[in-house]
């Protein structure tokens, strides 16, 4: 850490409180989420306290003999980065936990060879301990910072990704290569849907588990391309939801983590049958005129007029009456029992 000042105090002090503003501006509007168990509001509330009396702390030991740049820096971003660990740290526990661990053995080795080196002048033995302290406290600081800000670029990966926190390590196929994935080949590995087995399973197992179950929808659907499957915090009500540009089912953070394998196999399969129907208008509305009033297209010609003026569910009888949902339900529903008897089979030793 640099032990010279660069800044006036005037200048310091507005350093500080400029970057501080612009952060929390980029920080709310990108990053924001709500501490888990706390409300919004709450939460809002709790960042401005942690940048506040961060920010405070930070300048009042600085002030005197470290008013520079990089102290100003870290000063500014570590509530953030305290904020982020709170919110994020939990969808990246191994990390996280990793991170916390080598920043606390590094910050405490440091502040006993600090502390405990010897004092050259024992009359002035008071001065020089709480000199020292805030030597400890800064430095301690600025590990922690640099050993947590591994969580804050994860945030920042996942803003760029749309929100979504969490991707599988599982391959998202798209069949080009001749792949076909199916049930039977894959069915030890949904063994892990039953329940007992399901509960004991971390969220990125889970997710590499339902991205097979995607794989293996695809090549049953037909899809053209690819079915990526990630999780994210959706509204609240919302378990799931298939984006037609980036080709990715989005599951709500909270359903992954807290439901159980039936409800959330319900939901992926639901999602997968969105992205055939997309497939089906898109080759709809690639076809001939004198082709789409062929039986073959009956169906999409509804999701095409439905997708033209989709109900999201703000009112629910008009989302729950499409026939887009109503037929993705009567699809999900008859996989849940096929996965399910399929696996049943296996068990037994019928499959």
């Amino acid at each position: 850490m640099r032990q010279r000042n660069t800044m006036e105090y005037w200048e310091y002090r507005l350093d500080l409180l400029f970057w501080s503003t612009m952060v929390m501006f980029w920080y709310r509007t990108i990053l924001f989420r709500p501490v888990f168990a706390l409300s919004s509001r709450q939460s809002k509330v709790l960042l401005w306290v942690l940048v506040v009396g961060c920010v405070l702390v930070g300048y009042l030991l600085s002030r005197r003999t470290r008013r520079n740049g990089l102290n100003a820096s870290l000063t500014v971003l570590f509530p953030f980065e305290v904020y982020a660990m709170l919110t994020y740290g939990r969808y990246f526990p191994k990390i996280a936990l990793g991170a916390l661990a080598v920043g606390g053995v590094l910050a405490l080795a440091y502040g006993l060879w600090v502390l405990l080196s010897p004092i050259r002048r024992p009359e002035e033995r008071r001065t020089i301990l709480l000199r020292r302290t805030a030597v400890v406290l800064l430095g301690g600081r600025t590990i922690l910072c640099a050993c947590t800000l591994v969580i804050l670029g994860m945030a920042l990966a996942a803003a760029m990704r749309g929100g979504v926190l969490l991707m599988p390590s599982q391959r998202a196929e798209d069949g080009y290569d001749g792949t076909e994935d199916t049930i039977s080949g894959h069915i030890e590995e949904l063994t892990q849907l039953q329940a007992e087995v399901w509960v004991k399973l971390p969220m990125s197992e889970r997710l590499d588990l339902l991205q097979t179950v995607a794989n293996i929808e695809r090549t049953y659907l037909g899809v053209p391309h690819e079915l990526r499957v990630g999780a994210a915090e959706l509204e609240e009500g919302v378990m799931g939801r298939y984006n037609s540009v980036t080709n990715q089912i989005v599951l709500s953070l909270e359903h992954l983590a807290e439901d159980d394998a039936g409800d959330i196999l319900d939901t992926v399969l639901h999602e997968c049958y969105h992205a055939y129907q997309h497939s089906l208008v898109e080759l709809y509305g690639q076809s001939p005129e004198r082709y789409r009033d062929l039986q073959l297209f009956s169906a999409a010609q509804d999701y095409a007029e439905e997708m033209r003026d989709y109900q999201d569910g703000e009112d629910f009888s008009a989302y729950y009456s499409q026939r887009m949902e109503r037929d993705a339900r009567v699809y999900a529903e008859a996989g849940v029992t096929d996965y399910g008897e399929r696996i049943a089979a296996y068990l037994a030793g019928e499959e």
